[in-house]
């Protein structure tokens, strides 16, 4: 999928969680694989912007990995 290869794009040390809405208003949090970890910089969050739109990155509550709104 798209957000995958910019995942891929971006090789670093961040585990990333997608977040995914479901019918009903729930939603589903997904831990990516490992090979998909990620470097935060503006270059990725850009890549991200420009495919699913401003608003959809945001550092995990924890400090150690970037949620993905989808």
């Amino acid at each position: 999928t798209a957000v995958r290869d910019v995942l891929a794009a971006h090789p670093g040390g961040l585990p990333v969680f997608l977040q995914l809405e479901t019918s009903g208003n729930g939603k589903t949090l997904i831990r990516a694989g490992e090979h998909l970890r990620v470097t935060m910089d503006s270059r990725f969050q850009r890549d991200l912007a420009n495919l699913l739109g401003d608003g959809h990155t945001v550092l995990a509550t924890n400090g150690t990995g970037i949620m993905v709104e989808v």
